[in-house]
């Protein structure tokens, strides 16, 4: 793993964590932390297979040479000991080091391989790596205001945080990636309805900032934030639970016809404030305060904006303010998951087209109400596929930089079975940047798809990152486990995504499949069934749960569940494939 001196810089990132093999580092938060060589070659080994079982035999051959005679057992035993003592981690319950009794060991965490360009030191030697110092309480106005405009405002920031602009000689090393928790805008009116202003407002500043840089910043998804909603827990202990770096917090009230929105950035690990400001403008000019938050914090974390800053952070917008708040309603009742919430939904999305035709956003949206309502079995899935590949076409045709309309294009095409076109269609919202959390789900499947197992874990891996708290990512990534084959890392995630949100039926689904695969038949049977049972009559949970009774001798069991499926078809739409699939295992009679 060692480079040469203009070869690429091989990095390993796992959580909090990062490694740097030819230096011989392990950093957590950009901090230097003190490993000794036998650990580190421990963790380097299953860094390099991650989610694999390294045998004890493999890690004494890495680490001691031929000849080397040593009580092998006791010293890997005493090395991995320390390796853990560097992670802040133990054996039971491990979080990233899992022992698998007289085999070997385990790493439980997704793992980014990153190539960095290489430093170039005027004298040749390698230069020292320099942890990102903590933030300066300047006061941002003042150093903005000295700093001018243009270049000069970028470099001044810089500059502010300790990180010098390049010189000729010497190219400046890459600052290390920044992760931010933007936690839940509260609603400070006590009217409940006014909840979907302070959820929108939440949701905008995560997409938005994590679209500005993303080598440079890494923004907590939504799902993840959303759970601190009303949350008096500190916030360090928050921005530990998430892996943040820096926690935006603020609130949102509205009054008369006009909101006040107020934030203010910390760092976590000092519970320094490093910026605050309040934003008091009329409600339908709410677009614009989103904006100017954006921009004050992206300012003081020193983010390299987009060239024209100003167009690109209002790009995934509506300068139309009426429009910008039916978008706001509309993407709250989305996010319920209910089948009256998709027609509220559908109802503000149109409502915002008719205020602003131009709303790219808002037609992204209606392209996902009809995404969900054909997964959720509320219409026919065809149908439904192709209006919504039609509405993310329109999204393009007005913002072609949205990714999250590239990725709603890409799902419905792959749904619609076109590999070629879902592949570009993936294609061009990558080129954008990172996609939505929903977007990387979707291409995670695709990946999956097209036998790129790897590939398909590498990027719900990623999602993970950035949503450690979400189920349903957690549960994708179970599902994707075992498909992959890697059954024992599927039961463990299956596991904790149960854990996460007992309410989710995915994620009981998913562990009956895990169990299935494993033998354990009871087992299997009592998740699907709590599947069924959290699941709102949803046919495919039924039918599932069926198959698991049929199998496992309750015939009885698995008619009554073939009678409640071909009952809900008559209100929904059910596969005949899957009925077929049940009924093939009952007598012709049923």
């Amino acid at each position: 793993m060692v480079t040469t001196a203009a070869g690429p810089v091989v990095l390993y990132r796992f959580g909090v964590f990062e490694v740097d093999p030819a230096r011989g580092e392990l950093r957590k938060r950009g901090l230097r932390r003190g490993i000794q060589d036998k650990p580190l070659q421990v963790l380097l080994a299953l860094l390099e297979r991650p989610g694999d079982l390294v045998t004890r035999q493999e890690l004494c051959a890495r680490l001691w040479a031929p000849g080397v005679h040593v009580e092998f057992d006791e010293s890997l035993n005493a090395a991995v000991k320390r390796l853990r003592r560097a992670l802040g981690d133990a054996p039971e319950p491990p979080r990233f080091v899992e022992t698998v009794p007289r085999r070997g060991y385990r790493l439980l965490v997704p793992v980014e391989r990153v190539e960095a360009a290489p430093e170039q030191p005027a004298s040749g030697l390698a230069a020292p790596a320099a942890p990102l110092p903590p933030p300066t309480r300047r006061p941002w106005r003042s150093v903005l205001a000295a700093a001018g405009v243009g270049l000069a405002l970028s470099l001044a920031a810089l500059a502010s945080l300790g990180v010098h602009a390049p010189s000729r000689a010497r190219a400046a090393p890459e600052p290390r990636r920044i992760t931010l928790a933007v936690l839940p805008f509260q609603n400070l009116d006590g009217d409940a309805a006014h909840d979907y202003l302070g959820d929108g407002l939440t949701e905008e500043l995560i997409t938005q900032l994590g679209r500005l840089l993303p080598r440079r910043l890494g923004v907590i998804a939504r799902t993840s934030a959303m759970r601190y909603r009303g949350s008096a827990r500190d916030v360090q202990e928050i921005a530990a639970d998430l892996g943040a770096d820096y926690v935006l917090e603020g609130s949102v009230r509205s009054a008369q016809g006009r909101v006040r929105v107020a934030a203010r950035l910390l760092e976590a690990r000092g519970r320094t404030q490093v910026w605050s400001d309040a934003y008091d403008r009329p409600l339908l000019d709410v677009v614009q305060s989103q904006v100017d938050v954006a921009r004050a914090v992206a300012r003081a974390l020193a983010v390299d904006l987009l060239p024209n800053e100003a167009a690109a952070l209002e790009r995934a917008g509506t300068a139309n303010g009426e429009a910008y708040d039916a978008y706001l309603r509309g993407l709250f009742e989305l996010r319920r998951g209910t089948a009256s919430g998709f027609v509220a939904a559908r109802a503000h999305f149109t409502g915002a087209l008719e205020a602003d035709p131009s709303c790219a956003l808002a037609r992204w949206g209606l392209s996902q109400v009809w995404l969900r309502e054909a997964k959720f079995r509320l219409r026919p899935p065809e149908e439904s596929y192709r209006r919504a590949a039609a509405e993310a076409e329109q999204a393009i045709a007005l913002d072609a930089r949205l990714p999250q309309a590239h990725a709603a294009l890409a799902e419905a095409h792959h749904l619609l079975g076109d590999r070629g076109a879902a592949a570009r269609a993936f294609a061009r919202g990558l080129e954008g940047g990172p996609l939505p959390n929903e977007g990387r789900i979707d291409y995670a499947w695709f990946l999956h798809d097209e036998h790129r197992d790897p590939e398909a874990l590498a990027e719900i891996g990623r999602a993970l990152e950035l949503d450690p708290a979400s189920a349903e990512v957690q549960t994708v990534r179970a599902h994707l486990l075992l498909l992959a084959g890697q059954v024992d890392a599927a039961a463990r995630q299956a596991q904790a995504a149960v854990a996460q949100d007992a309410a989710y039926p995915y994620a009981h689904y998913a562990q009956g499949l895990v169990l299935a695969e494993q033998g354990r038949r009871a087992e299997s049977v009592a998740a699907f069934e709590r599947a069924h049972a959290v699941g709102e009559g949803a046919p495919k949970y039924a039918l599932r749960l069926g198959v698991a009774y049929a199998e496992a001798g309750r015939l009885d069991d698995a008619r009554r569940m073939l009678r409640e499926a071909r009952a809900a078809a008559r209100d929904r739409y059910v596969k005949p494939d899957d009925l077929e699939c049940l009924s093939s295992r009952l007598s012709p009679a049923d």
